[in-house]
């Protein structure tokens, strides 16, 4: 697409202040991404491939029959909301990648991730302002966060799911040539110090899946840039060895609770309400009210077929993380990708992200719809590095 300059970059200002607007702010920001309709205005000017079709036909139907079940229960002008931005956003995702380019998709991801990082340090700080010290309200709450200004309660593990954006850049600060600026990689790495930080002083065990998982992901995929790598690994060493057990994290991975199988017994009885009502869904609940996995989150309240298609999606997702793994020339935006995917998609396994993580599948598809788009362009240009 040929635009100018100075449009560009008007469209790129104002993209990136919705996306910290969206992630950031609570209900102002959360009404702007309508917005997005007179971005995606320009959808006439772009040819969809035929992934993306099915994609977002999927998305469609899901987000419709989701959101006709929701109003048919009572629900409020939310819905609106949850039936058109995971399509805006997809959409918004393939039309800023194919018009801008590499480097300001990369951006609008980190300014996303950003944007839920201060989210989670504000919220945290809201919380702790109004209950006191940590450990007071995790023992009288049950290990969770009050959202600033609505105080819309969050748990812990809910945060971290905010936080996997930043949390995955600290194995990415190593990837030797990672082509980011001196001042770029100086963020890349506060970031993920920043988040690690909050997710073991909120006593979230997927801190360590997330980012151990990333950090094994990328040495199969990319070379690592030892200078930095031993001084942060040993770094990393020193803390666990003299501080982390005194952390919340360190006494819940000692104690039973940090043994514990409830996720196991959600999910279980997750499987057994589906069970009994396989086609239309039920009003019965787990133990914990959800499953805490994406797909029995929304099998058990929705039924059979919303979850199928959200099954199709995530098939396609995993494709389309399969595709960046094994690509040829590696460069920020796509070793980026694979982190991020796979932070989220940790998330997706242990959270109801449809019910309690919306921002975060807002996000997911996002970055989907900017990872069909780069692939899209690679067909078009083969053996270029885009």
């Amino acid at each position: 697409m040929n635009i100018s300059k100075t449009q560009a970059n008007y469209d790129i200002i104002i993209l990136n202040l919705i996306m910290i607007c969206f992630f950031l702010i609570p209900v102002v920001g959360e009404i702007l991404p309508f917005l997005f309709l007179f971005f995606i205005y320009s959808i006439k000017k772009y040819k969809l491939n035929a992934v993306m079709v099915l994609y977002i036909i999927i998305l469609i139907f899901f987000s419709l029959y989701v959101s006709v079940v929701d109003i048919i229960k009572g629900a409020g002008i939310e819905v609106f909301g949850k039936l058109l931005y995971p399509i805006l956003f997809f959409l918004v995702g393939v039309i800023f990648y194919d018009k801008y380019g590499r480097e300001a998709s990369a951006n609008l991801k980190l300014n996303c991730s950003l944007s839920l990082l201060f989210f989670c340090i504000l919220s945290m700080i809201h919380t702790l302002w109004n209950y006191g010290s940590y450990s007071d309200f995790t023992v009288n709450n049950g290990r969770v966060i009050y959202e600033f200004i609505t105080n819309v309660k969050y748990s812990n593990t809910a945060i971290n799911g905010f936080l996997s954006g930043s949390m995955v850049l600290f194995p990415l600060f190593m990837v030797k040539n990672n082509g980011l600026s001196k001042s770029k990689n100086f963020i890349v790495l506060l970031m993920g110090i920043i988040s690690i930080y909050i997710g073991i002083t909120l006593g979230n065990r997927s801190t360590f899946i997330m980012v151990f998982g990333v950090f094994i992901l990328l040495i199969f995929i990319c070379k690592f840039d030892w200078m930095k790598f031993i001084p942060l690994v040993a770094l990393v060493a020193i803390y666990y060895l003299i501080f982390f057990n005194e952390t919340i994290l360190g006494k819940r991975m000692e104690s039973d609770d940090g043994l514990d199988n409830s996720r196991l017994r959600n999910w279980i009885e997750g499987f057994e309400i589906i069970k009994q009502n396989f086609l239309i869904g039920s009003d019965l609940r787990t133990s914990d009210v959800f499953a805490h996995n994406f797909i029995l989150d929304i099998a058990i309240p929705y039924g059979f077929f919303p979850a199928l298609l959200l099954f199709l999606m995530l098939l396609l997702g995993l494709g389309l993380f399969t595709k960046f793994i094994f690509l040829r020339k590696k460069n920020f935006f796509s070793v980026y990708f694979v982190a991020l995917f796979f932070g989220i998609f940790v998330i997706f396994l242990i959270e109801p992200v449809y019910q309690g993580l919306f921002k975060l599948y807002c996000f997911y598809s996002l970055i989907i719809g900017m990872g069909f788009s780069y692939f899209s362009k690679l067909d078009k240009r083969k053996n270029c590095d885009i």
